[in-house]
């Protein structure tokens, strides 16, 4: 069990218009950190709203904050509301991945724990990224497509 857990939101567009607003990410996080027992430092709510965790240049504040947070030794947990929240390219996962091969990091989401440590783990949270990345980038290319076409 992590001693200093951290929750992290990210603003979720889904193409049928429903919106995961960062409030009830938080929210559902913090529910999920008082069933496991996590305590939850004010400090360390880290929220990007509105922010792409999938285009290569974009820019993710609370992300970085999160991960020097984690550098630091100031959390040792990390809570969030789905794992497509927090990773939607394979390069930052690598990035936790490399933390948590110098830290014990638990990380948690509704869906479920996970050990980083794992083997079993990292192979299923690869996958997931893969997953992720492939759905951003399709939709991306049926945007790109049906912009063209209004042209």
């Amino acid at each position: 069990m992590p001693k200093a857990a951290a929750i992290y939101c990210r603003l979720s567009y889904a193409p049928d218009g429903s919106l995961e607003k960062v409030e009830r990410q938080e929210d559902d996080c913090r529910q999920l950190a008082d069933r496991l027992a996590w305590p939850i430092d004010e400090r360390h709510v880290y929220k990007d709203n509105s922010r792409s965790a999938w285009q290569r240049n974009r820019k993710r504040p609370a992300w970085d904050e999160l991960l020097e947070a984690i550098e630091r030794g100031d959390v040792d947990g990390v809570l969030v509301y789905h794992g497509d929240r927090l990773i939607r390219q394979p390069y930052d996962l690598e990035k936790l991945l490399q933390l948590a091969d110098d830290r014990q990091i638990a990380l948690a989401s509704p869906s479920g724990v996970r050990d980083l440590a794992s083997e079993e783990h990292r192979f299923v949270l690869r996958i997931e990224a893969a997953q992720a990345c492939k759905a951003s980038a399709d939709t991306s290319r049926r945007v790109k497509r049906g912009a063209d076409a209004d042209r």
